[in-house]
This record gives C-alpha cells, sequence and structure tokens, in this order.
C-alpha cells in the first residue's frame, strides 16, 4: 500500500474492487466490501470523489483483502481520524490471526504501532540504527517508542 494512486480513479470503489478481484486470484472482493463497511466507505463513490481520509481506506480495504504471505504498508494511516486508525489496526490483528501473514509497515506514528507490532526497526539516512523486538525495546529503555527512536536518531521531541 503506498501514496500511488494505481487504480480506475474514475469507477465506483465497487467496481474496481471487482477489477482487482479478476487481476488478482488472492484478492476477496467480498472481504474488501466487508471491511470498506466497517469503515463506513460508500462504496458506489468514484475514487476521484474521495477525500484523503476515504481513500486511504479503499487502500486498506485492498491490502486487508489480499491473502498474501507478507503486506507491505507505507504510512497507512495517512489521513484517518482516531477511531478509524484503531480499527485499522484492529483489522490488521485479525488478518494476521486469520491469514498469519506478515506485515511490514512504515510509518512515523510509531506509538500508534505499539500495540501492533512485535519487532522494530529503525532506518534513519539508509542504515538500520535499531532492530529489536518490542519486548527487548521495553525491557531495555523505560520510554516511548518515539522517545527511543528520537534518542537514536538525534532530535528532540520538539523538533
Amino acid at each position: 500500500m503506498s501514496d500511488a494512486d494505481n487504480y480506475m480513479t474514475y469507477k465506483s470503489v465497487e467496481k474496481t474492487f471487482k477489477n482487482i478481484s479478476e487481476l488478482n486470484n488472492n484478492f476477496s472482493i467480498d472481504q474488501a466490501i466487508d471491511i470498506a463497511k466497517k469503515f463506513k466507505l460508500n462504496v458506489n463513490e468514484p475514487y476521484t470523489k474521495l477525500s484523503l481520509g476515504n481513500k486511504t481506506i479503499f487502500k486498506l480495504c485492498i491490502a486487508l483483502a489480499m491473502d498474501v504471505p507478507y503486506v507491505f504498508y507505507d504510512e497507512p494511516v495517512n489521513g484517518l481520524d482516531a477511531n478509524n486508525r484503531k480499527l485499522f489496526y484492529q483489522l490488521l490483528l485479525d488478518s494476521y490471526i486469520k491469514q498469519g501473514n506478515t506485515s511490514v509497515i512504515s510509518s512515523h506514528l510509531v506509538n500508534d504501532l505499539e500495540p501492533v507490532i512485535e519487532e522494530v526497526i529503525l532506518i534513519d539516512k539508509g542504515k538500520i540504527v535499531l532492530n529489536e523486538s518490542l519486548e527487548n525495546l521495553k525491557s531495555l529503555y523505560d520510554k516511548t517508542l518515539s522517545e527511543i527512536f528520537i534518542e537514536k536518531v538525534g532530535g528532540n521531541l520538539n523538533d
């Protein structure tokens, strides 16, 4: 999942889901529509008419409805309010429990991710500066993930 708009943007969300299901056997249109309903996304709306948050939800529906071993998310909650972020993280955990897939998430909202992650890899300027399990990080530091990240890459919370 990325910021790129690789979809037939003039079609409705549901028609786009249908096209994806015709091209990808790992995609479940029924699951995507079910996820869209949970987010209260209007599947009859064309992609071009969606708000930033709803475009993000549309892409999350696609990613979460893929039955593949690995799913890569780049800033998956961009434009989402707190309730929809919480719903996404719950659906992500549900997907992991149901399908056993691995999600790789790139995000600046690291504290939001704490309930759903097991491993933390911090990359700064192309170099890995931290690679630990969340459990080890919690035992080594008495800080939030954001505070640990800032300590590892420099700067402070006011930057």
